[in-house]
């Protein structure tokens, strides 16, 4: 059953792309520092440990504020806030870019998280909003197909444009896509004033919302399998870059997060059930790290790690 909103007003299709656009700088953006680590140590005379601090305040900000910009998408309209949020973004980049320390660079990622935290969650509530049950699905699988392509190419876009042209080109690029997603959903908005009214909102605060969803025990066990996959995910796949020594351990990201996409395009045939869907694109993910994971133990067998070089006397 389609909600009112979604019966009331249809959603236009440039603005799904320009959404599935802002999600794929967004998506990029968590994990675009990950092959960086070493320049960013030599850069400002740190480990690549220490060079984490650029990545770990980033993800960190980028999973507490999605808590803050729900009532802000509620009460203002959520594409507003997130045009915005775009905006916003490309200037943290901008920021990220110009940095001089590694401080300076760490506060800017810090606050590329909050505001680029806000694209994701509330352009899938928009979708929910505007699209109808019958065609949501298939919908928000075009749409996460932006949000897939950045995971996947985000850390490889990292390498290369760092190789080539430095780490500060990456955030260059981040702030052109941004910018451009962000002017180009104002003028949608300006052209089609109905896409930015917010919508039903519902009712009670935020806190006796979230309380709400807490009691339910399905919820519970969906947000602690969820963290832990986040913790163990995130956390480790930031040191990939910086540990590898073979070139077969780099199978690992595309042919698991791969399998996150062909998940969203089976999603997108409606006989499937979402479970179903959920559950075939694990298995996937599963067979593709596979195969990497046995790469990588025998690079550990075959071959002793480099040490990295310590980093220059300042």
């Amino acid at each position: 059953m389609s909600s009112p909103a979604a019966d009331a007003r249809s959603a236009p299709s440039f603005a799904i792309v320009l959404l599935s656009v802002a999600a794929f700088a967004s998506a990029a953006n968590m994990r675009v520092l990950d092959p960086l680590l070493v320049q960013l140590g030599q850069e400002f005379h740190v480990t690549a440990g220490a060079a984490s601090i650029a990545s770990t305040v980033f993800l960190f900000a980028n999973g507490v504020f999605v808590l803050v910009h729900g009532p802000f998408g509620d009460r203002h309209g959520k594409m507003p806030v997130i045009a915005i949020a775009c905006v916003a973004a490309a200037l943290c980049c901008l920021m990220s870019a110009l940095s001089i320390s590694l401080g300076m660079l760490a506060g800017a990622r810090f606050l590329t998280g909050v505001t680029g935290s806000a694209i994701i969650p509330l352009a899938i509530a928009w979708l929910g909003d505007n699209v109808s049950y019958d065609k949501r699905q298939a919908t928000l699988a075009r749409f996460l197909t932006g949000q897939t392509l950045g995971l996947m190419t985000g850390a490889a876009m990292g390498g290369a444009l760092g190789d080539w042209l430095g780490w500060r080109s990456v955030f260059w690029v981040l702030c052109a896509i941004y910018l451009a997603a962000g002017a180009a959903l104002f003028a949608v908005m300006r052209a089609r004033p109905d896409v930015a009214r917010p919508g039903a909102r519902a009712p009670g605060s935020m806190v006796s919302q979230m309380l709400g969803v807490l009691r339910r025990p399905w919820a519970r066990t969906v947000i602690i399998v969820v963290a832990l996959e986040g913790g163990v995910f995130w956390g480790c796949f930031t040191f990939v870059g910086t540990d590898c020594t073979c070139a077969s351990a780099w199978a690992l990201p595309p042919s698991a997060l791969q399998s996150q996409r062909s998940g969203a395009a089976a999603s997108s045939t409606s006989r499937w059930r979402t479970t179903s869907c959920a559950c075939w694109a694990s298995v996937a993910w599963c067979c593709g790290a596979a195969p990497a994971l046995a790469c990588r133990s025998r690079c550990w067998r075959w071959r002793p790690m480099r040490s990295l070089p310590s980093p220059p006397s300042c």
